[in-house]
């Protein structure tokens, strides 16, 4: 690093649970849809491969479905739910670690998100039925016309229909995001990241907005939270385990997280996404900064050690005038703002 730096803790080292990472520098999941019919394509190693050769210690994977097809949002994001899965991911996972990157895989089932679902007329999964009121034209305010279209061409132009979910589905989710923690594994990458925000599946059970049950899998946080918790907790056995959060302004549905990520083995980082909505009304998405929780409109990682900082509604990263990366005893990892989003 250049002296004079400041962020003099930017390219130091840093242990996140059982990794050691060449430095604080995370490449956020970030689709490149790429792949055919789930499978690692040349196309998608060598992105990763360039990015790792550019010298981020940590890359995740984008958006990964472990039911695929099913619960997916396109034909070509990666695929966890078969074995068949494996080679391409060790071979994506060669070229990364042949630069010095650790490579996580971010799991999801994407939910009433879930495009190839659509496509294939197949309904959408739900924590309950009737949805919640949302305004249609809010995907206006951040979406070209050229990205709808493309958007639209995802599901041959249908319109989702939806199903709430039974426990018999449940149960099968929960089973998958085991196997795909498995088959990552015997891919030899380094962990999982698993998606509980921005809408998708394990979100709108935590969303009291959006799951409207009445038996143990909505009602009380406790209950909200269970789908996600019985997720994750086989997960440890396996590997370094990554639980991403969107929705950070609303500091109970954050402060949830926080508590399940405190009391469960193997969750080591958690992924902040300043993915803001309005969940008790209209259910509208905005951008703009929390007063308790995020400076900045871009990605941040934060690392177990400042969790209680969420517990207690503190910042979680205040920018200091001389380091952005907090003191060496925080072990943290983050993610800079995006050029043009400060």
């Amino acid at each position: 690093m250049p002296s004079g730096s400041s962020h003099p803790l930017l390219l130091s080292p840093v242990r996140v649970g059982p990794l050691e990472l060449r430095n604080r520098i995370v490449l956020p999941a970030m689709d490149q849809n790429v792949c055919e019919d789930g499978l690692v394509t040349d196309r998608l190693v060598a992105h990763y491969e360039e990015r790792s050769r550019g010298g981020a210690g940590l890359l995740v994977l984008e958006t990964s479905a472990v039911s695929y097809p099913h619960g997916a949002t396109a034909r070509h994001q990666p695929a966890l739910s078969h074995d068949g899965v494996v080679p391409g991911l060790r071979r994506l996972g060669e070229a990364v670690h042949a630069h010095g990157s650790k490579l996580v895989v971010q799991a999801n089932h994407h939910g009433r998100i879930s495009g190839v679902d659509t496509a294939e007329d197949r309904p959408c999964l739900v924590p309950s039925l009737p949805l919640p009121d949302t305004d249609p034209m809010s995907i206006m305010a951040d979406t070209t016309m050229d990205e709808l279209v493309a958007m639209s061409a995802l599901t041959g132009g249908k319109m989702p229909t939806y199903a709430e979910a039974t426990v018999e589905d449940l149960s099968a989710v929960v089973e998958k995001f085991a196997d795909a923690a498995v088959r990552v594994q015997a891919a030899g990458l380094d962990g999982l990241e698993v998606h509980a925000g921005h809408g998708y599946l394990l979100d709108t059970f935590l969303s009291p907005a959006w799951n409207k049950r009445t038996d143990r899998y909505g009602g009380s946080e406790a209950n909200r939270a269970r789908l996600l918790v019985v997720a994750i907790t086989p997960l440890a056995a396996v590997r370094s385990d990554v639980l991403e959060s969107g929705r950070p302004i609303w500091d109970k549905h954050l402060d949830m997280l926080a508590e399940i990520a405190k009391e469960s083995p193997g969750v080591d980082l958690l992924d902040l996404t300043p993915f803001i909505v309005d969940e008790i009304t209209r259910g509208n998405r905005v951008y703009g900064k929390s007063d308790n929780h995020l400076d900045d409109y871009g990605h941040y990682v934060a690392a177990r050690a400042i969790l209680n900082r969420l517990v207690e509604n503190a910042y979680v990263n205040k920018p200091a005038e001389s380091n952005l990366y907090f003191d060496e005893s925080a072990a943290d990892v983050d993610r800079c703002p995006l050029d043009g989003h400060k």
